[in-house]
Parts: C-alpha cells; sequence; structure tokens
C-alpha cells in the first residue's frame, strides 16, 4: 500500500510547482504566473522522501516552496518596452500578467507599442522621450494597458474613446517631441506642452495637405528650447492659435493657414522678412514677432476690398528686430481695429505717416520714436 501511494504521487509530482508543461527559461527570467500554483488532489499531509517511508509535510510550507521555485528571477516590467530589442523579455511578457499592474490587465498589447500606431503607442512614446518619470504629474502614465484607459491619464481628455486634447504645461518634460506623438492621434485638437524643458526640433509633419491630424486648433510649445526651424503648419487648416514663443528657432517664416486668429513666435532667432501674406491672414487677431532677427522693410498690406468690415487684427508687435525702412501709410488704414502696435526697437527711418490717426482704438503705441509726418 505504501509503495502504491508513493507511485501515484511521483506520477502527479511534476504538476506541483509547474503551472506549464514548458516554462520558460532564460539566464535573467523566470515567468510569474497570475495565480500561485495548488497542487492537483492528493492527499494533503503525504510527502515522499529520500527513504522509501513516507513522511508527513504541512501543506503551508509546501506551498511556500512553490512560490519560492516559481517567483525566482526579474519580472515583466510594469511599463512600455521594446519588443523587437528584446523578443525574450517579450515572449515572457505576453505569456504573463504584470504582477505590478493595478488592474492585473494582460500586457499582450504591449509588445506593440513600438512597432505600431494607435493611441497608447503615441502617449507611450511621449512619455518615454521626455522622462515621465520625472514628471510633476504622471498619474496613469508608464504603464501597459487596454485601449481606453489612457483617457484617465493626467492630461489627457479623450471623447469617444479618441484623443482630442493634451496638455502638460509646466510638468517638467524634459527631451524631444516624438514624431509619433504627431502622426498617431487623427481626432487631436489641442496640444500643450509649453513651459516645459524640451529641446530638440519640432517634427515636420504638418505641412502641406498630409498631416496625420488635421483637426488640430491650438498648438502651445512657448517657453522650452526648442530649436530647428519653426514649423509648417499649412496642412492644419482648422489651427487657430500657434505659441512658439520664447525657444530657439531659427530660419524664415515658413507657409502659415488662413484659420490662424493667435501667431507668437518671439523671443527666437527667425530670420527673414515679414511677408505681406503674413499681414493678410484673414481670422488674424494677435501677432507677435518680437525679439528676433527679422529684416527688410515692414510690408504694406493688400488692400482690402471697399465693402470689407475692419481688419480684426487687434495686437501687432514687430518690436525689437531689424526692420528698416520707412512705413507705409497703408498699414495704419488697413489695421483700424489695432489696440496695440509695438515697432520700437528696430532702425526705421523717415516719419510716422498721418495716417496714424486712422486708429481710432489704439491704446499702446510704440512707434520708435519716429517724427510726425
Amino acid at each position: 500500500g505504501a509503495k502504491f501511494r508513493e507511485q501515484i504521487f511521483s506520477s502527479l509530482q511534476p504538476s506541483l510547482c509547474s503551472p506549464r508543461s514548458q516554462p520558460l527559461t532564460a539566464p535573467f527570467l523566470s515567468p510569474r504566473p497570475l495565480h500561485p500554483p495548488f497542487p492537483p488532489p492528493f492527499h494533503p499531509f503525504l510527502m515522499p522522501s529520500h527513504s522509501p517511508r513516507l513522511s508527513f509535510f504541512p501543506l503551508p510550507a509546501l506551498l511556500l516552496i512553490c512560490l519560492i521555485f516559481t517567483a525566482s528571477g526579474a519580472e515583466c516590467p510594469s511599463g512600455p518596452y521594446d519588443a523587437s530589442a528584446d523578443p525574450e523579455m517579450h515572449a515572457a511578457c505576453t505569456a504573463n500578467y504584470l504582477p505590478s499592474h493595478p488592474d492585473n490587465t494582460r500586457n499582450d498589447s504591449c509588445a506593440a507599442l513600438t512597432t505600431a500606431g494607435g493611441a497608447v503607442a503615441a502617449l507611450s512614446s511621449l512619455y518615454a522621450a521626455t522622462s515621465g518619470d520625472r514628471w510633476i504629474n504622471n498619474k496613469g502614465w508608464g504603464r501597459c494597458v487596454q485601449d481606453g484607459d489612457y483617457c484617465g491619464w493626467y492630461g489627457v481628455r479623450c471623447e469617444g474613446g479618441a484623443v482630442v486634447e493634451i496638455s502638460l504645461g509646466t510638468n517638467n518634460l524634459q527631451g524631444t517631441i516624438p514624431t509619433l506623438l504627431l502622426t498617431s492621434l487623427p481626432l487631436l485638437e489641442s496640444l500643450d506642452l509649453s513651459n516645459n524643458v524640451l529641446s530638440g526640433s519640432i517634427p515636420s509633419v504638418w505641412g502641406g495637405g498630409g498631416a496625420a491630424n488635421p483637426m488640430v486648433v491650438s498648438v502651445l510649445l512657448s517657453d522650452n528650447a526648442l530649436n530647428g526651424e519653426v514649423p509648417d503648419v499649412s496642412g492644419l487648416r482648422y489651427l487657430s492659435t500657434l505659441r512658439l514663443a520664447n525657444n530657439q528657432l531659427t530660419g524664415a517664416i515658413p507657409p502659415l493657414t488662413a484659420s490662424l486668429h493667435t501667431i507668437d513666435l518671439s523671443m527666437n532667432a527667425i530670420t527673414g522678412s515679414i511677408t505681406p501674406s503674413i499681414l493678410s491672414l484673414p481670422a488674424l487677431s494677435y501677432l507677435s514677432l518680437s525679439h528676433n532677427a527679422l529684416s527688410g522693410p515692414l510690408p504694406a498690406p493688400p488692400a482690402a476690398p471697399l465693402d470689407s468690415s475692419p481688419h480684426p487684427t487687434k495686437f501687432l508687435d514687430v518690436s525689437h528686430n531689424m526692420l528698416s525702412g520707412s512705413l507705409p501709410p497703408s498699414f495704419f488704414t488697413t489695421f483700424t481695429s489695432l489696440l496695440t502696435l509695438k515697432l520700437n526697437g528696430n532702425p526705421l527711418s523717415g516719419t510716422l505717416p498721418s495716417e496714424v490717426g486712422s486708429l481710432w482704438n489704439i491704446s499702446h503705441l510704440a512707434p520708435n520714436d519716429l517724427p510726425p509726418g
């Protein structure tokens, strides 16, 4: 009888601490199952010993030994990882659950983070590229999730499960803006990464008619350390606000979109001239190009039709550049709605045209100390 029981127990023993028929093996990995391994039905107090005799062994101690055996080694990462760079880790993580995940959800979706598009990939790329673990507030970020979970992350707003707003201004983002962020969110409307420590160039993905997120209305990237050229935003046909002030942007002002209401490119190193097309944007209300290296004359804006309403521009600041030449009289007869006009800090010549009297609503005028004409 004792020998028979020992043979039965020996046939069951391999499944005692191995929940899978062929566990993954690697020098630095040991997969962890979701649930602790429970032994198959057998007498709870029988345990084979090294001698032919059977001895009694407490069940709690047996379970502890099994847990130690199956839990040894490295764990799956609790956040996004590069599946292609480490296939063994990917295999282990897709075969197991993340023990540190608060919802204990399966992390199969993490495998495609670096190879596929979508909101999870886009947001995870931002977290990885800007030292997300050092953000002031990173609630919800930095872990593998099911689709839709990202709508509850700090600074992310969704509509119908689609990301429409990312608001992470003044949040200690350090690093670069990943291209994936600007190409994988087709319904994005507002992007605010202002007042951080971002560097590098702004990805050139908004030009022409091929913008991946043509619904963008607001781009706020001011007060960083971004360099490179001002991006072409002509493909964002609904863009209303573009604020890139206080960075290190260079080059000329690129083509802009007619829907722009607010443009702030001040305090950069932008060169070239102010073209008539900039001053003729039909919806333009706020334009600040101060503290750059713009040169040439201030252009005369295109003449408006006689039956048109006054131009909506109320704030225009081109101070502290290298603008030269005289002021065109039509400039003042076109922008009759101006409340603020700053021309100081430029080597302008000539006199202040008498047409300045057309600015009935002006409250702040800095004309570079030009004598009246």
